[in-house]
Order: structure tokens, then C-alpha cells, then sequence
């Protein structure tokens, strides 16, 4: 009855939540703002001293703000062209090259090269002096990538990562975990994960919850 609750749960608040690529706007472009050394060093003081933010030149957003209009024109080719153009530059800051792989990500996504788009991904999250937005943004596509591939074990530890960096961890972190063990049939360590995303959706929407928890008792 237990398994048979939580199940009932796990397709509730997925179908409350969702859970599919793009709907909370992580798969594709972030917002791309030069930063003066003022504005960067004020930034920097504002945030967590254990996490710097990366400036941005002038050159630097002009020339991804073009790669992001041609690639959007569904010019790959262009685009990449422009990406690897940024990459010449000398003295690229941290943060730069995070957007630019990001940015590379997401032409490989839209290529449906999933593998390509992880590994770029990635190669954001080795940056040091990067906005914790961008590096959150990263690690919750790579979840949901790996999951699209159906490769498990590889969404969980993805997830685990964005929970280890959340600050307020969202219901769906939860969900994308839940439901990967779900598929490798790992019930009982499903039932705790699951548990979690209900209590976070129940502080968000109680009523819905409670509408739940009492078509269940109705429905034996």
C-alpha cells in the first residue's frame, strides 16, 4: 500500500510540476551582460565569499550576442564560427569561457547531440570565477540530458550534485531523482526521495496535495 501511495504521489506531482526539457528555460541561452571592473568588483563583494561572479567585456557580449542571433536564425555553422572566434581572444575571463561552452552546449543540443551538449556543459562547471546561476543552469541540464538518454545512474549523481549546490532545492530535483530510481526499480530508496518532493510541493500548493492524498484514501 506504501509503494502504491508513493507511485500515486510520483505521477501527481510530476504532472503538477513537469518534467520536461526546457520548461524551466535551462536548455538554451542565458542572459549575456558586459560587466565593467566596478560593477564586477561590487558584484563580487555581494555575493557568498566562497563564490566570486565573473566579468564580462564589452567585445566579449557584442560578439555572443551575434553568435546567440545567428544560431537562433538556426545558422549552426555561423554561430560556431563566432563561438570559436571568442575563443581566440586573448585573456578570456572565467566567465567568458563558461558562456561560450555554454553557448556550445546548446548548439549541440540542437544538433540532438546529447553526449557533445553534457561535455559542454561540463567543461562550464570547471570554471572558477562564474555567476552560481550559470553553474546551477549547467548541472540541472546535464540531470535532465542524462535522463533523456536514460542513463540512470548518471541523473542521479547529476541531481545529487544540484542538491549538493542548492541553496532552496526546487520539488523537481527531487522528482528527476525519484523517477530515475524509479526506473532501476530501487523502490525503497525512491520512497524518501519522493517524500521530499511532496513535502516542498505541499509548502507550495497545499490544496492540491490534500485533494490528492484524499482520492487516494477514497480509491482503495
Amino acid at each position: 500500500m506504501k509503494i502504491r501511495i508513493i507511485l500515486v504521489a510520483l505521477v501527481f506531482v510530476i504532472n503538477a510540476i513537469g518534467l520536461t526539457i526546457n520548461q524551466q528555460g535551462y536548455v538554451g541561452f542565458t542572459t549575456v551582460q558586459a560587466q565593467s571592473k566596478e560593477d564586477y568588483e561590487e558584484n563580487t563583494k555581494s555575493k557568498r565569499k566562497t563564490k566570486k561572479t565573473g566579468a564580462m567585456t564589452e567585445r566579449v557580449a557584442k560578439k555572443l550576442q551575434e553568435a546567440q542571433a545567428v544560431i537562433e536564425a538556426e545558422q549552426l555553422v555561423e554561430g560556431i564560427e563566432i563561438l570559436n572566434e571568442i575563443l581566440e581572444m586573448r585573456r578570456l575571463t572565467d566567465y567568458e569561457r563558461a558562456q561560450v561552452n555554454y553557448f556550445f552546449a546548446y548548439v549541440a543540443y540542437l544538433k540532438e547531440d546529447y553526449r557533445g551538449a553534457i561535455d559542454y556543459y561540463n567543461k562550464v562547471l570547471i570554471e572558477e570565477e562564474v555567476p552560481e546561476g550559470l553553474l546551477s543552469s549547467a548541472r540541472y541540464t546535464i540531470a535532465q540530458l542524462w535522463f533523456q538518454l536514460e542513463e540512470w545512474d548518471k541523473a542521479i549523481i547529476a541531481v545529487d550534485d544540484l542538491l549538493a549546490n542548492a541553496e532552496s532545492p526546487r520539488p523537481d530535483l527531487y522528482i528527476l531523482k525519484g523517477s530515475a530510481l524509479y526506473q532501476l526499480k530501487k523502490y525503497r530508496e525512491m520512497i524518501p526521495v519522493i517524500r521530499a518532493a511532496i513535502d516542498l510541493s505541499e509548502e507550495r500548493n497545499p490544496f492540491r496535495i490534500q485533494s490528492l492524498q484524499d482520492n487516494i484514501k477514497s480509491n482503495p
